[in-house]
């Protein structure tokens, strides 16, 4: 734990990860350690860190105590009770594993986010910004992501089953094992979006993306036949 020069006790992050934060945060401000932290108060307490500068005591103080308190509640009220906002201190930040089910995240800023693992059916992404996120193994079935921009994310393996990505950009997106399943790309770019080993799509859905740009081995889907509407 360090203290700056004007006294503040801070989580010097740049050389230590969101684990022996966790750890040194908890001994120096004599939190309760009988539970470990969910995904969601880590991934909280990461945006937290962030938004102080490290800084612990103080206001900040009081929010990690809330934080550490709430085991049970879900990222987004956890966002609200410490005094942030989800659409745009997720910018950049650990989500890994978190629930977001039907959450609304519309015209969100999660450029570089790691959601590597988490639930998010059904969620609004409309509109939001998910350049260069990381999303594989996600579970995005169903989610509204029409216009949203998916530029360089990783999708890989994640499922996209029944999501709305029309108008979204995919230009460069890792989809490779992605489940594609009914979902509706009308109008989406895919210039360059990564394909191979997709559940749901027939070879002659694949076709229609490598025409329009994607890359990728016709050899490699998994056609799921009988799948009629238009990508």
């Amino acid at each position: 734990m360090a203290a700056s020069e004007d006294g503040v006790m801070a989580v010097d992050r740049t050389r230590s990860n969101l684990d022996e934060a966790i750890d040194r945060i908890g001994r120096t401000l004599a939190l309760p350690s009988h539970h470990p932290l969910s995904p969601e108060q880590r991934a909280v307490l990461d945006c937290l860190l962030v938004r102080s500068q490290g800084a612990i005591d103080g206001p900040w103080q009081g929010a990690i105590a809330i934080l550490w308190e709430s085991p049970q509640s879900g990222l987004l009220e956890l966002l609200e009770r410490v005094g942030l906002d989800p659409k745009q201190d997720l910018t950049g930040r650990q989500l890994l594993g978190v629930r977001l089910d039907g959450c609304d995240l519309s015209g969100a800023n999660l450029r570089q986010v790691n959601l590597r693992g988490s639930q998010l059916c059904d969620t609004d992404l409309s509109g939001a910004d998910l350049t260069g996120a990381r999303l594989a193994g996600a579970d995005l079935s169903g989610a509204l992501l029409s216009e949203a921009r998916l530029i360089e994310a990783d999708l890989h393996k994640a499922s996209l089953a029944l999501a709305n990505l029309s108008g979204a950009d995919l230009s460069g997106a890792d989809l490779r094992g992605a489940n594609l399943s009914r979902i509706n790309s009308h109008g989406a770019i895919v210039t360059g979006a990564k394909l191979g080993n997709n559940e749901g799509v027939t070879a002659e859905e694949i076709q229609q993306w490598l025409a329009r740009g994607a890359i990728g081995d016709t050899n490699e889907a998994q056609p799921s036949g009988g799948v009629d509407r238009a990508i």
